[in-house]
């Protein structure tokens, strides 16, 4: 019998603990807001984190910022989250970008490899360059960077 988990939009508390990791990881703050942040909970210990980010200019959603706890890694609990944020979220599509070893991973939830990256999502890798003072190679970081959506089909998810 599969565990259950509590998931629901990320609390305060929880959101201090995102912020935390994220200093850790030294990743990017891009438009971070709490109500961005679905949370997996493990006796109210927060396990798994995802960010759903609704772009200002196009209103497309990047969803983003995937975290695991360690000690959950392998225990098929993000599977969960992300049917949970996909199933509950009013949304027809979705855009992630990651390094392309994941892109089985991410097949698995029916996202699609996109050939040409959305503009928002360019934007956004910009302004990661652009905070880390490294010099922007749109060549380079299309090679590394793999671009995916998910459409929801009504009747299908």
């Amino acid at each position: 019998m599969q565990k259950e988990y509590i998931i629901s939009e990320a609390t305060e508390k929880e959101f201090k603990e995102i912020l935390r990791i994220k200093n850790a990881s030294k990743s990017n703050t891009y438009e971070f807001e709490q109500k961005q942040f679905f949370v997996s909970r493990d006796n109210w210990k927060m396990v798994w984190f995802a960010r759903l980010r609704v772009d200002k200019k196009t209103w497309k959603v990047d969803l983003g910022w995937l975290y695991v706890d360690p000690n959950y890694r392998w225990s098929k609990i993000g599977y969960d989250l992300f049917d949970y944020i996909l199933d509950n979220s009013d949304f027809e599509e979705y855009f992630l970008d990651c390094i392309k070893p994941l892109e089985n991973y991410y097949l698995k939830f029916w996202f699609t490899t996109i050939e040409k990256p959305e503009d928002f999502q360019i934007e956004k890798i910009k302004w990661i360059y652009k905070m880390y003072n490294l010099e922007y190679d749109e060549k380079e970081v299309l090679e590394k960077t793999l671009f995916m959506k998910y459409e929801k089909k009504i009747g299908l998810n």
